[in-house]
C-alpha cells in the first residue's frame, strides 16, 4: 500500500471558541403540498402558517422581570418572528382554562385577533431529539380540540410525518444547509381531538401522524478575530 500522507495535528473546536457563543437566524423554509418554498430570511414576514405557529409556541421560554429567558436557540427563534409572549398573573383562568403562556403577533400586522395559548408542553428529550406542545387558538369554543406542534431534528420529525406531506427532495434540501455548517430544525404539526383530560395526554399520543411544516435554519458565525 502506497503512503499518500499522514496526519500530524488534529484541532477540535466547540461553540464559543472560534465561533460566537450563540446561533443566529439564517432563515426558514416552509413546506406546502410536498413542496419546499424558497428560503425566507426574515421570519417576521411570514404569513400565518404552521411553521410560524410552531416557531412561536414550541419552546420552553419564560418571562422573568420582563426578560425572555430560556434556551438561547429558542430565544433567537422566537424573537425573529416579532411575536410577543405573555404569562398570566394571579388569575390563571383566562378564557375559562388554565393557560401557562400566550403568544401573539405584533398589532402592526393586523393580526391582533390571533392569540395562541400553550396548553401543555412536552419538554425536549435528547433521546427523542424533539419537543412538542398542545396549543389552542383563543378564545376557544371546543375544549377537546388542540393543535400540536413538534420541533426537533429533521430526520426524526420526518419519520413522525405522513409520507404524503414530506417533500421528495427533503434530504437534498437538508444537505444543502448542513453541508454549509448550518444547524437545522424541522417542525411537524397536526390537529388533535381528545376525549382525555389534558393532564392525561401523553406525548406518544400526539407526536405521530404529523404533517411536515418546514425547516428552521440557524448559523453559528465565526468571531471577527477568527476571520
Amino acid at each position: 500500500v502506497n503512503v499518500c500522507g499522514k496526519i500530524k495535528l488534529v484541532c477540535f473546536d466547540k461553540t464559543g471558541t472560534l465561533t460566537e457563543d450563540s446561533l443566529d437566524m439564517e432563515g426558514v423554509v416552509t413546506s406546502t403540498n410536498q413542496q419546499f418554498s424558497p428560503m425566507v430570511t426574515d421570519p417576521s414576514s411570514l404569513l400565518p402558517c404552521p411553521l410560524l405557529y410552531g416557531m412561536t409556541t414550541c419552546h420552553s421560554l419564560t418571562l422573568i422581570n420582563g426578560q425572555l429567558l430560556g434556551d438561547p436557540l429558542d430565544v433567537k427563534m422566537f424573537n425573529s418572528t416579532g411575536w410577543t409572549l405573555e404569562e398570566p398573573g394571579e388569575d390563571t383562568s383566562r378564557f375559562d382554562v388554565i393557560i401557562p403562556t400566550i403568544v401573539k403577533p405584533p398589532l402592526a400586522e393586523g393580526q391582533d385577533g390571533v392569540q395562541l395559548g400553550i396548553m401543555k408542553l412536552f419538554t425536549f428529550s435528547s433521546e427523542l431529539q424533539r419537543m412538542s406542545v398542545l396549543v389552542k387558538t383563543l378564545p376557544s369554543h371546543d375544549s377537546k380540540l388542540f393543535h400540536v406542534y413538534v420541533k426537533g431534528a429533521p430526520e426524526k420529525i420526518r419519520k413522525l410525518c405522513r409520507p404524503d406531506t414530506v417533500p421528495e427532495d427533503f434530504f437534498d434540501v437538508l444537505s444543502s444547509f448542513t453541508q454549509k455548517g448550518m444547524r437545522v430544525l424541522a417542525v411537524g404539526h397536526r390537529t388533535y381531538i381528545t376525549k382525555h383530560e389534558l393532564s392525561k395526554i401523553e406525548r406518544d399520543m400526539v407526536e405521530c401522524d404529523l404533517e411536515f411544516g418546514g425547516l428552521i435554519i440557524m448559523k453559528n458565525s465565526l468571531k471577527p478575530e477568527t476571520t
